[in-house]
């Protein structure tokens, strides 16, 4: 079963090109503002100037791409995320590589996850930006388990699971001034709570000795810390953007043994495209690559590297001068990754 407790870098990186191409407050104003009427054109001139999506360089507030200092947004957002898999365990031991001695179970898991709250982001400097996001998660696994060793009997697992996710605190520093044909590169620092249900304190099925949950947790049960680095290129009329990460999973005891669930290096990489002086549409990838988790010290014998990619779609449209709309969505590009991951964001600015 895999669990994502922080964004993945790249689909972050997504979320804030879209604010930067469809911002609401300044940027827009700003842009509006300053037009004026053109000259008039010379005979055979194409008369389509004035409906070719504008420079990006313009959609970017002269104080920087992260909220400028002392302004306040709230950004109410739902996400669903389905993934499913299936696991062959044997139960027993093996001789020679060959003869399987014990059960043999195919256990086939559909989740289906649903996260909605509000980030709360707050301009400390026209460079520094806070960001505190507040989750409340509702889990679903159905879980099929067949034992090939008993003539195929069946056996289903059903479990739910809601209530407070794990609390985000992020901070995002412009470190340079960027524009006029340069990039700009921010430095992003991700600390995630323990603030869910942890799934260590999640009874299980008594009937089934791997230890099915019985009841869903809200949380990852561990700290997490991910510092990354973004750099964003404007190149009218769209923003090619980068991303790289480290995730650092912060292991701990639970039920009197030490668990390290694995740390990631992540990157991402896409492009952003201005359609018009409100919507804006964007294209990228993702990947993260996992370490295998460490019980006691001791890698378990099933568990490899994980690699995590998605291709992500993303589409933005500004409502007015305060108000947007983002979604995004990432598929999934191999096995461990999730199916399907939809995220609505609607950002209000004070």
């Amino acid at each position: 079963m895999k669990r994502h407790g922080l964004m993945q870098p790249a689909i972050y990186a997504s979320a804030m090109l879209a604010g930067i191409l469809c911002s609401a407050g300044p940027v827009w104003a700003d842009t509006a503002s300053s037009s004026e009427a053109p000259p008039s054109k010379p005979v055979g001139q194409a008369p389509a100037q004035e409906n070719r999506p504008p420079a990006v360089e313009t959609l970017i507030s002269t104080t920087g791409v992260l909220t400028p200092a002392g302004q306040f947004t709230i950004e109410p957002f739902i996400q669903y995320i389905h993934s499913s898999s299936s696991i062959a365990a044997v139960q027993g031991f093996v001789l020679a590589q060959v003869l399987a001695i014990g059960n043999i179970n195919i256990q086939q898991y559909t989740n289906d996850t649903v996260y909605t709250g509000v980030t709360f982001r707050y301009g400390v400097t026209n460079r520094l930006e806070m960001d505190l996001k507040v989750p409340f998660v509702y889990a679903q696994q159905n879980t099929s388990v067949s034992n090939l060793t008993n003539n195929g009997v069946q056996q289903a697992f059903n479990s739910t699971g809601s209530g407070l996710g794990d609390i985000e605190l992020s901070m995002h520093y412009q470190i340079n001034q960027g524009g006029n044909g340069s990039p700009y590169y921010i430095a992003n620092l991700q600390v995630k709570s323990m603030t869910g249900s942890s799934p260590f304190s999640m009874p299980t099925y008594q009937s089934y000795p791997a230890g099915i949950l019985e009841q869903q947790p809200t949380g990852t049960g561990f700290w997490g810390v991910q510092p990354s680095l973004t750099v964003l290129y404007p190149s009218d009329p769209a923003v090619f953007y980068g991303n790289v990460s480290y995730l650092w999973n912060i292991g701990h005891n639970a039920a009197g043994t030490y668990i390290s669930p694995g740390n990631a290096i992540g990157f991402g990489f896409g492009t952003g495209l201005s359609l018009n002086d409100r919507a804006s549409v964007s294209l990228g990838y993702s990947q993260s690559i996992v370490s295998p988790p460490k019980v006691g010290g001791i890698t378990p014998p099933l568990a490899t590297t994980l690699e995590v990619g998605s291709f992500l779609v993303g589409w933005s449209y500004t409502l007015n001068k305060s108000t947007s709309i983002n979604l995004n969505l990432a598929v999934g590009a191999t096995r461990q990754a999730p199916d399907v991951q939809l995220t609505l964001r609607v950002p209000y600015t004070l």
